[in-house]
């Protein structure tokens, strides 16, 4: 509700109606984000080491950037 008069306020009304990120953005965009958060997310862990048991692990933040990479075509696609 917060980030939709956020969005109504810095002037795109119609994006500000919709229920969720997907409708703005696609299905396959919003997975590959996604995709790209849980890459950074178990490299910041990894880099960390938490103590907490469960802490997901297994990456670097260099594999991390590598994957990022390969997502942006499909996160910035293209404009026409």
């Amino acid at each position: 509700m917060m980030t939709q008069a956020l969005i109504a306020y810095f002037g795109d009304s119609s994006s500000a109606q919709l229920d969720s990120a997907q409708e703005l953005i696609g299905k396959k965009r919003l997975k590959a984000i996604e995709q790209r958060l849980h890459a950074y997310l178990q490299a910041i862990h990894s880099e960390t080491k938490p103590l907490r048991p469960g802490a997901p692990s297994g990456q670097t933040l260099e594999s991390a950037a590598i994957i990022a990479t390969e997502l942006s075509s499909e996160i910035y696609p293209p404009v026409e």
